[in-house]
């Protein structure tokens, strides 16, 4: 089984900013990619609905047929750089397109470049991504037009700046991480964020049991400070180089900051979502960071399953044969 890279596509010059990172990806990791566009079935004017077909809008065959086109010359770009790509046409919303293709367990990665505003997710991440986001069920690599600005692909290749708060749900970044990481060979470092009102509560709390609140900063900072290193001297095991860094500060500071500070090439985290809206479906730290950060991201959806990260390893990427391309119309 060959694994694949699915990267979104419209047709627009923006959205084709997201095959640098997927042909450098796959090229280092021995993957195809799965170059996608969704091609929609209906268009709402008001009401009632204009469906495509109808006096005045294209036929559904010609706009797939100029998909095609467009995709089949992305294909050969791909193919130019040594790396095997198949086209996807699919009729339907790019949202539950995109979900459909990236449920293949062949798909391992989606990429795809994003709009980012202000406001909530969805006009942060637009909303093709924020609706993917939700129920991904693979990892996502997104770029921003402030990542897409402020490098190149290539960056990659450095140092991945993998941030966690110590839940159970944070470390389903693992898994990927530690594949693109080895493909990559770039180094990791861990960063644990101990959010300031987190103390100041422990502190409160702390005047009415009678302990004394100056040691509890320091205290937290070294229970965080040994669990990163516990997860760090096992991927040194395993050939990885890893340094941890723990720190009271809030965390979209603490990640974007030491990403900066330390020349990172990607950021990756979990998102805790959990349903309604803004930063309730991404999580308001992984909100943030998209932001702030001028870097590539790699989200986990919360509704990706979490791995045992002493069996991480297990899930990296194979290196395999190439397939034939195919073309697919729905």
């Amino acid at each position: 089984m060959t694994d694949r890279i699915l990267v979104s596509l419209d047709g627009s010059a923006f959205a084709e900013q997201a095959l640098p990172y997927a042909t450098l990806l796959a090229r280092r990791c021995g993957a195809d990619l799965l170059l996608a566009q969704a091609v929609p079935t209906i268009v709402t004017i008001g009401s009632p609905a204009a469906y495509i077909g109808d006096p005045g809008w294209p036929d559904w065959d010609d706009t797939a047929d100029e998909a095609e086109a467009y995709l089949t010359r992305l294909q050969a770009d791909v193919e130019a750089h040594g790396v095997n790509a198949e086209v996807a046409i699919v009729g339907g919303a790019a949202p539950a397109v995109l979900l459909d293709l990236a449920r293949d367990p062949e798909v391992r990665l989606l990429v795809m470049a994003t709009h980012g505003r202000s406001g909530p997710s969805r006009w942060v991440l637009g909303s093709v991504a924020e609706q993917v986001l939700r129920e991904a069920p693979c990892p996502i690599l997104l770029l921003t037009p402030q990542a897409l600005a402020s490098g190149t692909a290539e960056r990659l290749n450095q140092r991945v700046i993998v941030a966690t708060d110590g839940s159970a749900s944070s470390f389903s970044i693992v898994s990927p991480v530690l594949a693109l990481a080895r493909c990559l060979n770039t180094p990791i470092t861990l960063v644990r964020a101990i959010e300031p009102a987190v103390v100041y509560a422990m502190e409160v709390r702390a005047m009415f049991d009678a302990v004394h609140p100056r040691y509890l900063a320091e205290r937290a900072r070294e229970g965080a400070w040994a669990q990163l290193q516990y997860l760090a001297e096992d991927w040194r095991a395993k050939g990885y180089t890893v340094d941890t860094t723990v720190d009271v500060q809030r965390a979209p500071e603490l990640i974007t900051g030491h990403a900066a500070a330390h020349q990172a090439g990607w950021i990756a985290m979990a998102s805790h979502g959990r349903g309604g809206l803004g930063g309730l479906v991404l999580g308001s730290t992984a909100l943030a960071v998209l932001r702030r950060a001028t870097l590539p991201v790699l989200l986990v959806a919360a509704a990706s399953a979490v791995p045992d990260a002493a069996d991480a390893e297990t899930a990296q990427l194979d290196v395999a044969t190439p397939a034939p391309a195919t073309v697919a119309r729905g």
